[in-house]
């Protein structure tokens, strides 16, 4: 059998191959993911994304997606809209986002999202795909400044985590700078959980400003101005009758982990870039 001179390969992969057929490649494998938003809880991909919730999603960073649910379906009279969005994968659910919208406050708040780590297609482009999506309604047409969410820190306190790392690089794609804001964030209790003392689960709170910062300080009033929007727009109206919660005890408790951020926040917090 004749051997293909090596030239000739070499020809193929820089002529044919790479510039050709990999981009054709690409766009194939991206053709097969697509976004769609939840809106009831009668959907046909709730189940999956209920699995997937509950598999990748910690138990003590979770509510449960039964409440996610009633959330998605109410709309009207809302100060926040909860909006879910799946990836799908031909016919099955890969990926989540559950995030929240302030049209008071302009901001979109990224509460959950996953990836079926089993699916090497969606590691690769599902985040990216919902993210766009995000990015083009919410935040391309200026209807929020900002991104906000919360993670996880690393051991012994470590800000700059993998996953940081990796909101870094998603969020330059769109060149745009995010930060962690050096303060310790205290994540609430979830108002099923017990809720009696402040929560000891200390996270990084990540901020991607829509503009270009001046300096890295945040003021202390506009810090306090976003935790209140988010303990009191996004955590608060988790307290309802359906879990039995008493909504005047956990908006005390609330209001005293704002006490100690007004009693111990710096009047300017750096803002460290990732």
């Amino acid at each position: 059998m004749p051997q293909i001179n090596s030239d000739i390969i070499n020809i193929l992969l820089e002529y044919i191959w790479i510039p050709v057929v990999l981009p054709l490649i690409i766009i194939f494998l991206k053709s097969v993911l697509r976004v769609k938003e939840l809106k009831k809880g009668t959907d046909p991909e709730i189940e999956e994304f209920i699995n997937l919730y509950n598999l990748r999603i910690k138990e003590n960073l979770r509510i449960c997606a039964e409440e996610i649910l009633q959330f998605i379906e109410r709309r009207e009279g809302e100060v926040v809209e909860h909006h879910l969005y799946v990836c799908k994968k031909l016919s099955k659910t890969v990926g989540f986002i559950k995030f929240m919208y302030s049209e008071q406050h302009k901001y979109v708040f990224i509460a959950y999202t996953a990836i079926d780590k089993e699916d090497s297609v969606a590691r690769q482009y599902a985040f990216n795909l919902m993210l766009k999506k995000i990015y083009k309604k919410y935040l391309k047409t200026k209807k929020a400044t900002m991104i906000l969410t919360e993670i996880e820190r690393g051991t012994k306190g470590n800000y700059k985590t993998g996953l940081a790392k990796l909101i870094s690089r998603y969020t330059k794609k769109f060149k745009k700078q995010s930060y962690i804001i050096k303060f310790d964030y205290l994540q609430p209790s979830m108002p099923d959980d017990e809720y009696g003392d402040v929560s000891e689960e200390i996270l990084s709170l990540v901020y991607i400003p829509m503009y270009t910062m001046a300096n890295m300080k945040m003021p202390k009033n506009e810090l306090l101005s976003i935790l209140q929007t988010i303990y009191f727009e996004i955590y608060y109206p988790s307290c309802n009758e359906i879990i039995a919660c008493d909504c005047n005890d956990y908006n005390l408790y609330l209001e005293s982990i704002m006490d100690i951020y007004k009693s111990e926040l710096p009047e300017y917090i750096d803002l460290i870039p990732i």
